[in-house]
C-alpha cells in the first residue's frame, strides 16, 4: 500500500506480532509505535525514514530485500531492529541509520544481513550495533559514535564471520562524552574485520569527562588499514 502523512504501525501489547508482507511505498516517515513485534516481510520500496520510537519491549524484525527502501533507519529507546539473516538493506546518500541518543533504555540494531549505507552511521548514548555472523557492512557515508554529554555509554561490535565493515570518505569519530557525562564510546572488533582507509579519531571537547574512546580486540578480531 501507499503511504500518505506520516503512516503509524502501532502494536498494542508486548505478546502482538503483526507481519506486513505488502510493499509499502512512500516518501514520508513511517513510525512503529507500541510494544510487540513487527516483521516487515515486503519488497518495501518507501523513501522516508523507518522510526522505531521509544516503547519498551518493541522489536522490529527486517528481512527480505529492502534495496529500494533507501531513507534510512532509526531505532529509538528501549527498541530493537533485527536486520535478519537474508536480508539486504541500503541506505541512500544524506540520510542515514541512526541509533538516537536515548536515555530511556538500551536501544538495540542486530545485524546479520547485508548493509550498504551510503548515509551516515549515528550511534549515540545507550546505543548498541552488533554486526554478527553472516553480515556484512558496507560503509560509504562518515561513521560517528558518541555518548553526546551524558552518563551513557556507546558499544559497536563487529563480530566473528563478519567479512568486513568499509568506511567510506571521512574519519571515523569515535568519541566520549562531549560534556562532563561519564560516557564511553566502544568498538569491540570480536572476531570480525573492519577494513578502513580513515582516521580513528575521538573528537570530544569536554574539559570534565571521565568517559573513555576505545578500541577492543577479542577472538582474533582484526583490523585492516588500507590505502594511507
Amino acid at each position: 500500500s501507499t503511504t500518505t502523512g506520516n503512516p503509524t504501525i502501532t502494536t498494542v501489547a508486548a505478546a502482538d506480532a503483526v507481519t506486513i508482507s505488502a510493499p509499502i511505498s512512500g516518501t514520508q516517515t513511517i513510525f512503529k509505535t507500541g510494544p510487540g513485534t513487527l516483521n516487515l516481510t515486503g519488497s518495501n520500496t518507501f523513501t522516508g525514514i523507518f522510526q522505531a520510537e521509544p516503547v519498551a519491549n518493541s522489536i522490529v524484525n527486517v528481512s527480505g530485500d529492502q534495496s529500494l527502501a533507501t531513507g534510512g533507519w532509526r531505532v529509538r529507546a528501549s527498541t530493537t531492529v533485527n536486520f535478519l539473516s537474508g536480508s539486504t538493506v541500503v541506505t541512500a546518500s544524506g540520510k542515514e541509520i541512526a541509533i538516537a541518543n536515548e536515555s530511556g533504555g538500551d536501544h538495540t540494531l542486530n545485524v546479520a544481513g547485508t548493509v550498504t549505507n551510503s548515509g551516515g552511521l549515528v550511534v549515540q548514548a545507550r546505543g548498541i550495533l552488533n554486526i554478527n555472523n553472516g553480515a556484512t557492512w558496507t560503509q560509504n557515508g562518515s561513521i560517528n559514535a558518541a555518548s553526546q554529554n551524558s552518563a551513557y555509554n556507546v558499544q559497536i561490535s563487529v563480530n566473528t564471520g563478519v567479512p568486513s565493515l568499509l568506511a567510506g570518505t571521512n574519519p571515523i569519530s569515535l568519541s566520549s562524552s562531549s560534556g562532563t557525562g561519564t560516557g564511553s564510546s566502544t568498538l569491540t572488533l570480536n572476531g570480525g574485520t573492519f577494513t578502513t582507509s580513515k582516521a580513528l579519531n575521538n573528537s570530544s571537547t569536554g574539559t570534565a569527562t571521565t568517559g573513555a574512546s576505545n578500541l577492543v580486540f577479542s577472538n582474533g578480531g582484526t583490523l585492516k588499514l588500507s590505502a594511507n
